[in-house]
């Protein structure tokens, strides 16, 4: 499934659940124990 990150943020629920792949830049990441936050 291919997806816009803006189609992700203004999505609604219709996407929770499902397994994207995210191409692009990473500016910053900050990695947790469980998940990562990506700007």
């Amino acid at each position: 499934m291919r997806i816009k990150i803006k189609k992700i943020l203004k999505s609604d629920e219709s996407i929770v659940q499902k397994k994207i792949k995210v191409f692009g830049w990473v500016k910053t990441i900050r990695n947790q124990k469980s998940f990562a936050f990506i700007e």
